[in-house]
């Protein structure tokens, strides 16, 4: 990088913090917009304009070649392409974090964080997605997801993005210098330091991955992989890209699903037996006695009462099962009496997760259909009807139940 690239790089940080500086107000109560959507509004709009900032300094690192692909992103504002194209430029075009600690010596040294703590390029993508959805005009008037889960999504993208940036590398293409730029204290300017490479391996370039390497991979790192999936397919999903259920029935069929011919991840690491899973279930105890569930999901319940979000609330305490018990559960009952199991693997096998079938088999239509019972819902304070492709919101929420299961998370860290 020239001299003028850094000191514009330095002016995009120092721009990067003062907008944290306002999505923190709006976020934490601060500072407001008179009214609840409007505010909301305003912290994304400094999460959508931070991203746009990254962008530029993507291009002020791999030079001017980079300047075409950005006047297309600036035009279209696709992220995929752009980072296609520029990727092609600087395969080390995106930033690596760092995180000084000491060693076992006493030994101040620098680390890489584990690529879930961090905005990758994955969650960029997703993040921008996430933004356009919550700015772009509503037809009906409301937000993809409730407020509550928007502000919440907000304030771990953000946290992901202060990780990013915090402190990390940029590596040039076919530069011998690595530049460390420190974002600082909260009334300090951004800094950068040069550091001369010695070799070709050092640092390690961002676009690699420990986890990656087959050597290193371990039943953890497996669990830790899927559970990532989940959790990103959860964030598309709830950004009202709701075919992503599919994804996600594929990634519960490989913690869960035993066959004859392949085990689960859960029964390879021999852990099937003791982790305990949240279930959903329970709330329908609250209702009357001679109330019939026709699923998991107390929908119709809150629509009194202004509506509920997706996904639904889980029992507080949380109600803890077997994996068996969870994933045999009963979850639907209308014409056909339907378990989690049954859902996943159908959905996974035929709606196009690792299979296609494209007669959908009779449980699947009925899902499809939605429920026969109740003529209109509300979800997130507005009267849809009753929904169709009722499976994927049941996805959702399995996903929200695994996602939420304390053993199961403790045995990915």
């Amino acid at each position: 990088m020239h001299q003028n690239a850094v000191e514009k790089y330095l002016e995009q940080l120092r721009e990067v913090k003062q907008r944290g500086n306002v999505f923190q107000a709006f976020s934490r109560g601060t500072a407001n917009a008179i009214y609840e959507e409007a505010t909301v509004e305003v912290a994304t709009l400094q999460l959508r304009k931070i991203l746009e900032l990254l962008v530029f300094g993507f291009v002020l690192a791999t030079g001017e070649k980079a300047i075409p692909a950005y006047v297309s992103f600036a035009k279209y504002k696709n992220v995929k392409e752009f980072f296609s194209k520029i990727r092609k430029l600087n395969k080390d075009y995106y930033p690596q974090p760092v995180i000084q600690k000491r060693n076992e010596q006493g030994e101040m040294q620098w680390i890489y964080p584990a690529s879930d703590e961090y905005l990758t390029p994955e969650d960029f993508d997703i993040l921008f997605e996430h933004c356009d959805r919550v700015l772009e005009p509503r037809r009906v008037g409301a937000l993809p997801m409730s407020l509550e889960q928007c502000r919440t999504a907000n304030l771990r993208w953000y946290d992901k993005i202060v990780r990013l940036l915090n402190a990390h590398l940029v590596h040039p293409e076919d530069n011998d210098v690595a530049y460390l730029f420190q974002m600082g204290a909260s009334d300090a300017d951004p800094t950068c330091n040069q550091f001369k490479l010695v070799s070709e391996n050092s640092p390690p370039k961002a676009s690699r991955d420990k986890n990656l390497k087959h050597s290193d991979v371990t039943p953890a790192d497996h669990l830790h992989r899927q559970l990532e999936y989940l959790r990103r397919s959860c964030e598309l999903y709830d950004a009202g890209h709701y075919d992503e259920a599919v994804r996600l029935a594929v990634a519960i069929r490989n913690l869960v699903h035993d066959t004859e011919k392949s085990k689960s991840l859960l029964r390879q690491m021999r852990v099937k037996e003791q982790v305990k899973l949240t279930t959903s279930f329970g709330l329908s105890e609250k209702l009357l006695g001679n109330f019939q569930p026709v699923s998991i999901l107390p929908l119709f319940v809150s629509s009194a009462e202004g509506g509920t979000s997706v996904p639904f609330p889980l029992p507080i305490p949380p109600i803890l099962i077997t994996v068996k018990e969870w994933w045999d559960e009963v979850v639907w009952m209308q014409k056909s009496t339907l378990t989690r199991k049954k859902i996943i693997v159908d959905t996974a096998n035929k709606e196009g997760g690792a299979h296609v079938q494209t007669a959908a088999p009779e449980v699947i239509q009925e899902l499809r259909q939605g429920l026969s019972q109740v003529s209109s819902l509300k979800i997130n304070g507005v009267e849809v009807g009753s929904p169709e492709n009722y499976h994927l919101i049941l996805i959702r929420q399995f996903a929200h139940e695994l996602l939420n299961s304390e053993s199961l998370i403790a045995l990915a860290r």
